[in-house]
C-alpha cells in the first residue's frame, strides 16, 4: 500500500510539472514560445515528405527517416489524444484540460 501511495504521489508530481510547463508555454507572451512544438512537428513532417519526393541525398540512412516518421506519428498521436481528452474534460467539467488536471492534482 505504501509503495502504491508513493507511486501515485510521484505520478501526481510529474503530472503537475508537465501541466505547469505546457500551461506556461500556452500562456507565453511570445508567439514562438506558444508555437514551437507545432512548428517542430511541421518541420519533421516536411523532412519526411521531402524524402518521399526524392529531395534528400541518396546516402541518407533509412533508419533516420524512420525515426523522423516515428516522431511525427508520436506528435500527431499526442495532439489527437490531447485534444480528445481536452474536449472530454471540458464537457465533463465545464473547463479546459489544464484546469481539470490542476484540480485533480491538488486533491
Amino acid at each position: 500500500m505504501k509503495l502504491r501511495r508513493i507511486d501515485a504521489d510521484l505520478e501526481r508530481t510529474l503530472l503537475e510539472g508537465r501541466t505547469q510547463v505546457v500551461t506556461a508555454e500556452v500562456q507565453g507572451e511570445s508567439w514562438l514560445q506558444r508555437s514551437w512544438r507545432p512548428l517542430l512537428m511541421l518541420w519533421f513532417a516536411a523532412l519526411v515528405g521531402a524524402h518521399w519526393l526524392g529531395l534528400t541525398p541518396e546516402t541518407l540512412d533509412a533508419a533516420v527517416v524512420e525515426r523522423l516518421l516515428d516522431i511525427v506519428q508520436l506528435g500527431i498521436g499526442g495532439y489527437v489524444v490531447g485534444r480528445s481528452v481536452e474536449k472530454t474534460a471540458r464537457t465533463l467539467s465545464g473547463s479546459g484540460i489544464f484546469e481539470h488536471l490542476q484540480a485533480k492534482a491538488k486533491r
